[in-house]
């Protein structure tokens, strides 16, 4: 077997092991942020993990990017800021609530909504057009979200959790437009520049956001307790640091569908957890969901291989 093709192979595999772990330390990250937010506001924990993972990204922007973001164009500039306040500002902000409203499974499950609403932004802004086996994964998606809620709320309809599901829906609104925001930028910046600059977007509006409502003292003074710290401090390397460095990685070694599909299996994941460490009764009919909707998921990307 000619070498190149065992490089090959065995670049597919270390990278959809990367992928792999993207999605496990994913799923830890919403177990861990679910956990903290039954005694800490889901706003404190949004707010405060971007200070701890903003210092490691900006020391990693400037070593491994070599200052690239200082040579970037306006537009991207504003793009990736814009994208960080949709996505780390207004969807942290709504879905670090829903791990607490309707937990950490179905929380992600309503967020494999987003690639569906960013392939409709995609279509109008960019002329993308969705392909014949696209269509049934979204199909899917949506089948497979109904189901599992329909299936969770029949065990608890609750203000609570009908709240919590129109929440986390909203969550994978601007989860969408936060992608497509970064689209508009020019996409050879590298990886770490481009995150630093979503997270100071975010950590922008959580400080005026802390200060004009006087919790930011208040929001710091939740994570004085060793458990709650070191839980955050974990989620939040592990999240946004950790699991982005390992997709981008896996990017560069196998294709974007696979890297994209794997990455996805969060609910899965947290789905044997539950069942397996927490002794879990999960509902048949949500656990169907549940598959249902990571297999759509699954369609929609492996369909751009």
């Amino acid at each position: 077997m000619p070498a190149f093709v065992i490089i090959l192979f065995m670049n597919n595999i270390i990278g959809e092991l990367f992928s792999l772990l993207t999605a496990f330390f994913l799923a830890e990250n919403s177990e861990i942020y679910s956990e903290l937010g039954h005694t800490i506001p889901s706003r404190a924990t949004a707010h405060i993990r971007l200070w701890i993972v903003v210092l490691p990204v900006i020391i990693c922007s400037l070593i491994i990017d070599g200052g690239a973001v200082f040579h970037t164009d306006r537009l991207t500039l504003f793009s990736l800021v814009a994208s960080g306040i949709m996505g780390f500002f207004l969807t942290d902000l709504l879905l670090f609530r829903g791990f607490t409203d309707i937990g950490p499974r179905p929380t992600l499950v309503v967020m494999n909504l987003h690639p569906i609403i960013g392939a409709i932004l995609a279509f109008f802004l960019f002329g993308e057009n969705l392909s014949a086996v696209q269509i049934p994964g979204i199909l899917l998606i949506i089948s497979g979200m109904i189901i599992m809620t329909w299936a969770e709320l029949d065990q608890d309809r609750s203000k609570v959790k009908k709240k919590g599901y129109l929440i986390v829906i909203l969550a994978a609104v601007f989860q969408a437009v936060s992608i497509t925001l970064i689209k508009f930028g020019n996409t050879s910046l590298p990886p770490f520049s481009s995150n630093m600059l979503r997270i100071l977007g975010g950590l922008f509006c959580f400080i005026i956001l802390s200060v004009s409502t006087g919790h930011f003292k208040s929001d710091f003074s939740y994570f004085k307790a060793k458990k709650e710290r070191n839980l955050l401090i974990i989620a939040a390397l592990t999240g946004p640091f950790i699991a982005m460095t390992l997709q981008v990685a896996a990017l560069r070694l196998t294709s974007v569908g696979v890297t994209s599909a794997i990455t996805q299996l969060g609910p899965l994941i947290l789905a044997f957890y539950e069942m397996i460490f927490k002794k879990k009764k999960i509902p048949p009919l949500s656990l169907l969901g549940t598959f249902l909707a990571v297999f759509g998921v699954v369609m929609l990307f492996m369909a751009k291989i």
